[in-house]
């Protein structure tokens, strides 16, 4: 937290300050008295137990501190200290399924606890892709094998200098070309079943999501309960097919207790905008622009962002480009004014966000704070507050260049590399160096 002299902390605390003034005039200025946030929560060990809270649309770090227990009580206490003195108001929480922090969430704020997708995958993948990899890895294994096996009679006959050895070897041939297609008949099998797997689990991330990538339509509550639930049975009649232990089948049971609580994500998002939008009292046909095209437009920008094959991101950008299409031929949309469009993208935008199905921001802090740690072998509270710092109010890795502190209180704060050069106080001149005669006098 030192540098030469200065104490970040001190840079953190002015900065505090100002932006939540700021922050407070913006939300007085749009007739708001707080600003919705969601948050993402999970311990980490160095081996002290570390509690962070990320807030979701800006990865502003709210939480990041040394506490004795994990507890419910901890974390109140953690994220009311967080959340002091600024002008926002917890509306969901994305987390894992432990005690404490369900409790936390919903008995200590008294909010929505949203379904982290990552854990239901991972559930599925720990019982299952072991035993289908072994098994694949298994028939390649003999299928390799019984090849070169075959391969050894092939040459023999090719040697062989009688036609009664050729003869045996010609039956041996048959028998081997036999094994060889039974393999590759056997391989086939475990390999279709560790894909059929792989597309069960990969279709619980593609069914989970408000709006179709393909279209853009509203996706429903209903209509993804039914796909997840296609999801899991496809998961369990694999799972009897190849004939998986019954541990691996409570592995997928467990994971499948995690539906509800993924519709009720869902609902959750489209309750919240709905809710936000009436508050607008907009036009009937804006409103119906706004929740139709607007925020399922900007809702498929992140979704491009975050698409992991070339093949994935064309398609969602096709989809961009019919809703953009739709939104320009809508008449009441090109009757607005500049400021009007500007004020109802920018609050599309702010809506998409509170979608979230995953908490990779607070993994990926956990995973950088494991780094830090393994290379220093023990992180302070003094250190841990620096590096939340320079997270929070230097570090720019977003496409819009900003850092989180901007992307939260929405306005930039004074840089902090500027505010150390002008805080730090020059270093003192080097001693005069002696010449060997003084040096000398001296002794």
């Amino acid at each position: 937290v030192k540098s030469c002299g200065v104490c970040i902390d001190t840079y953190d605390d002015e900065q505090r300050i100002e932006l939540v003034k700021r922050l407070k005039d913006e939300l007085k200025r749009q007739g708001n008295k707080a600003k919705p946030i969601i948050l993402l929560e999970d311990e980490t060990f160095h081996p002290e137990i570390c509690l962070v809270a990320i807030e979701a649309a800006s990865n502003f770090i709210l939480v990041e501190t040394y506490s004795e227990r994990r507890d419910a009580e901890s974390w109140n206490d953690a994220v009311e200290l967080g959340l002091s003195g600024l002008p926002v108001e917890v509306v969901a929480v994305n987390a894992d399924e432990g005690k404490g922090l369900k409790a936390h969430i919903e008995k200590g704020l008294g909010v929505t606890h949203l379904c982290e997708l990552f854990h239901v995958q991972h559930e599925i993948s720990k019982g299952t892709s072991a035993t289908l990899g072994q098994r694949t890895r298994a028939a390649s294994d003999s299928l390799k094998k019984c090849q070169e096996a075959e391969d050894k009679l092939k040459k023999k006959k090719k040697e062989a200098k009688s036609e009664q050895v050729t003869s045996k070897l010609e039956l041996q041939l048959r028998e081997a070309a036999c094994n060889v297609k039974n393999k590759q008949a056997h391989l086939q099998e475990m390999s279709h079943q560790q894909e059929e797997m792989r597309e069960a689990v990969r279709g619980l991330s593609n069914s989970y999501h408000p709006y179709d990538l393909e279209n853009g339509v509203k996706r429903s509550a209903l209509q993804v309960q039914k796909d997840l639930e296609a999801c899991f049975d496809k998961a369990q009649r694999v799972a009897d097919e190849a004939g998986l232990s019954q541990r691996s089948c409570k592995h997928i049971e467990k994971a499948k207790r995690l539906k509800e609580a993924m519709v009720a994500t869902i609902a959750f998002f489209h309750t919240f905008v709905t809710n936000r939008t009436a508050s607008l009292n907009l036009d009937t046909h804006i409103s119906d622009c706004l929740n139709h095209i607007l925020i399922p437009l900007n809702y498929l920008y992140a979704c491009a962002r975050k698409a992991t094959t070339a093949d994935r991101r064309n398609m969602i950008k096709k989809t961009i480009d019919e809703l953009s299409e739709r939104l320009a031929g809508v008449s009441a949309w090109q009757t607005l004014s500049e400021s009007q469009r500007v004020n109802l993208e920018a609050f599309a935008q702010e809506c998409a966000t509170f979608f979230v199905r995953s908490d990779s921001q607070v993994e990926g802090r956990n995973g950088q704070l494991s780094l830090h740690h393994h290379g220093i072998h023990r992180l302070n509270s003094d250190k841990l507050r620096g590096l939340t710092i320079i997270h929070n109010h230097f570090l720019r890795r977003r496409h819009d260049n900003t850092t989180a502190a901007e992307r939260f209180f929405g306005v930039p704060g004074e840089d902090l590399f500027e505010w150390l050069l002008y805080s730090m106080k020059l270093p003192p001149r080097p001693a005069q160096k002696r010449s060997r005669i003084n040096s000398r006098k001296v002794l």
